[in-house]
């Protein structure tokens, strides 16, 4: 008697463990990223663009924590990378494949000559976009064009320019997030980050 008492308990318990797995993706995930959207502790912003000085910090918000852990291995901190998000262009609208985009970049982002930047394009479930041509960023190791004050702009655009220079390709309609990343930035950005001059994100209407 004990032991079938005890057989039906270990199945339902793997019964239970079964049907977690299974729903996990359609509970906890969601939940992480509706979490995410909805805790803004020590979030800072930067027109479109948005930040934050815990990350990789031992007191980090849980919730960046479990988001980080859903999407990628661990983060740095600060000192070493200083990561912004965009979702949204300059005037609030989300980005989307549909539209194109010009990344204006007032001049390169203030890093250490020991370190780089880069602006990456992820899509909506945060992973690098495939594209023709096989680039999912531009940065201070690439041979952008720039004005002769030193700015530059990056297109995002799903089609294909005749000078792919600056292209940064976008997926084929969909939704996508913008990322700057700044590796070993200077200290002017880690003491005032809304300070900083970031580059505005404008939509090319037409």
């Amino acid at each position: 008697m004990w032991k079938k008492v005890m057989n039906r308990t270990v199945m339902l318990y793997l019964l239970a463990v079964v049907v977690g797995l299974a729903g996990s993706r359609f509970t906890l995930l969601p939940l992480v990223d509706y979490l995410g959207v909805s805790s803004g502790e020590g979030e800072i912003r930067n027109g479109p663009w948005v930040t934050g000085l815990k990350k990789g910090a031992k007191d980090q918000n849980f919730i960046q924590k479990a988001i980080i852990s859903k999407i990628g291995i661990g983060n740095l901190t600060k000192e070493e990378s200083l990561v912004w998000n965009a979702f949204n262009d300059s005037e609030g609208q989300r980005l989307h494949s549909g539209r194109d985009y010009e990344v204006h970049f007032p001049g390169p982002m203030p890093v250490e000559n020991t370190g780089f930047w880069s602006l990456t394009l992820y899509n909506k479930d945060y992973f690098l976009a495939e594209n023709p041509i096989g680039r999912y960023a531009l940065g201070s190791k690439d041979p952008l064009k720039t004005g002769p004050d030193g700015s530059f702009t990056v297109l995002v655009s799903s089609r294909k320019p005749t000078d792919t220079t600056n292209w940064l390709p976008a997926p084929t309609n969909d939704f996508f997030t913008l990322n700057v990343r700044c590796y070993i930035p200077k200290p002017a950005m880690l003491d005032d980050p809304t300070g900083v001059s970031m580059p505005v994100i404008r939509r090319i209407l037409g």
